[in-house]
Order: C-alpha cells, then structure tokens, then sequence
C-alpha cells in the first residue's frame, strides 16, 4: 500500500520545500479584489501584503476541493 501526504499552502511549507520531501502541495485559492490567485504559486506572501494595502478590502480565501 502506498502513502500520500498532501499539505495545503497554510502549512508556510513553500512548493519547492514540499517537492523536496516528496509531498503534494495543495495551495488555496486566495482572492484579493477582483483578483483570484493560488497561494504560492501566482501570488507570493510580498505580493499579498502589498495587494492588501492597495485593495481595502479583507481578502478571503476557498477551500481546495477534495478531488
């Protein structure tokens, strides 16, 4: 029987560090604005902070499917 770990990207394990340890990266969709991005893949943690200033807005994010 094989074994699979998946992390979500609120575990602050960054895609590289998860391939490393042969883990499934699962990053949350986090919408800021009018935009919609994936936490660590087209969004960084700098680009968040900064998106958050300029918006005014809570941002909120959606649960990965489970699928």
């Amino acid at each position: 029987m094989r074994v699979r770990i998946v992390i979500d990207s609120a575990s602050d394990i960054t895609l590289q560090r998860a391939d490393g340890l042969h883990l499934d990266f699962m990053p949350l969709k986090t919408i800021v604005g009018e935009g919609e991005y994936l936490d660590g893949i087209t969004i960084t943690h700098k680009l968040y902070y900064e998106k958050l200033i300029e918006c005014g807005t809570i941002p909120t994010t959606s649960q990965i499917h489970p699928y």
